[in-house]
């Protein structure tokens, strides 16, 4: 009886694992795509299929800590950081909604101690959206 009880327990199990390894990755900010592939863990993809995944993402330098590790370290320097939300977004956030964009931006900026905020511009007769970051 124990063995088959700890048989049936491990999809349980691994579905728990994964589905907190989902939000730790995602409160700190990781990429969509890095958070799919372990979603897809056990449902969808196999273990082989999710260690090949992961080994591709890690050599290929993937997720938002590295893209935005220049702009932390300009920020954490007592620096003020601002673009226009349009050029930050495409390039910082390639392939995201700017919903998605936004919400990878804001779990990066409180795992990093960062404040973000937003700002209507005119510029010329037109408004702009600014993203503005600092660590105040």
């Amino acid at each position: 009886m124990g063995v088959a009880s700890a048989g049936m327990d491990k999809p349980a199990t691994h579905h728990a694992i994964v589905s907190e390894l989902y939000k730790a990755l995602e409160t700190l900010g990781a990429d969509p795509k890095l958070l799919a592939t372990v979603n897809s863990w056990g449902d969808g993809l196999n273990d082989a299929q999710v260690l090949e995944a992961l080994k591709m993402w890690n050599e290929e330098g993937g997720g938002i800590d590295k893209r935005l590790s220049a702009v932390a370290e300009y920020i954490h320097a007592g620096n003020y950081y601002e673009s226009a939300w349009k050029l930050f977004w495409l390039g910082h956030f390639k392939g995201l909604t700017d919903e998605e964009a936004a919400r990878a931006l804001g779990a990066w900026a409180r795992a990093h101690g960062i404040v973000v905020a937003f700002d209507v511009r005119r510029v010329g007769k037109d408004e702009a959206l600014y993203v503005i970051l600092t660590d105040r």
